[in-house]
C-alpha cells in the first residue's frame, strides 16, 4: 500500500489483527513483515498508537519500494 501510494507519511497501517482476519495470514507473519518494514525505515511505531508510515523515509525509498513491487 505504501509502494502504490495508497498510504502516505503519517497514515496508520492496518492492524495485525485486521490483516489476519481479512487475508487469513498468520499474525506472526504479518508482525514480522511490519517489523522488517520498520527496520527499513518505512514504518514507525509509537507505544499505544497505531503503526504509521514514516515521515522521514530513507533516501533509497523509491528504489526499495520499486524492488518490493517488482519482486
Amino acid at each position: 500500500m505504501i509502494a502504490s501510494g495508497q498510504l502516505r507519511a503519517g497514515d496508520a497501517v492496518p492492524s495485525v489483527r485486521a490483516l489476519t482476519t481479512s487475508h487469513a495470514v498468520n499474525a506472526m507473519t504479518i508482525s514480522k513483515a511490519y517489523s522488517l518494514l520498520e527496520a527499513e525505515g518505512l514504518l514507525q511505531r509509537q507505544r499505544g498508537k497505531p503503526m504509521t508510515v514514516a515521515a522521514n523515509t530513507p533516501e533509497s525509498k523509491g528504489e526499495h519500494l520499486q524492488r518490493l513491487t517488482l519482486g
